[in-house]
Formats: structure tokens, sequence, C-alpha cells
């Protein structure tokens, strides 16, 4: 893989995704849903040709970054995010109890 293709957020007032695309084509996303000060993370996925890429991992991290500067919890209920979250103390201040 040449470049880590971009993450961008999309959002609504329920929640949102985070995306990722290479070429026009969707090859990574992380979906959450807002119940208060808390985004529950619901699923993430990465194109098959690519999971060994580390991208799901980027969107956890961007989900984390936001979830930081919006001062918000994450719920994980998408099993990825949930091992992710727990095994690094980087994201200790950001997982929901």
């Amino acid at each position: 893989m040449s470049a880590t293709p971009p993450i961008r957020q999309e959002r609504s007032a329920q929640g949102g995704r985070f995306v990722m695309e290479r070429d026009g084509e969707v090859v990574g996303e992380l979906y959450y849903s807002l119940a208060g000060a808390r985004a529950i993370i619901t699923h993430t996925e990465v194109v098959p040709r690519l999971r060994e890429a580390g991208l799901a991992r980027l969107l956890v991290d961007a989900a984390a970054q936001w979830a930081r500067s919006e001062k918000v919890k994450l719920l994980p209920r998408c099993s990825y995010a949930r091992r992710v979250l727990a095994e690094s103390p980087k994201y200790a201040d950001v997982l929901a109890d």
C-alpha cells in the first residue's frame, strides 16, 4: 500500500461515520451513534484486500481523537474497536466506563 487514505468524518444528529476512500472507492468505515455524552461504536470495516494494512486501527484512532476534541466517551459495541481501545492505555481517557 503506497499511501494511507485520508479519513473524513460524516456527522448527523444521531451519529456518523469515519470514512477512508482511495480512488473514489470506500475502503474503510467506522460507524457510531450518539447517546448523550457517549459515542457508541457500532461497526468497523475495511475491504478484504486491505485488512492487514492497519486501516481499521487508524479509523479507531481517528474516532478517539474526535472523542477527545468533543469531550465524549467511546462505548465500543464493535468487537474490533473494543479490543483496540482496551489494549492500549493511550485510549483510557476516551473509553466509557
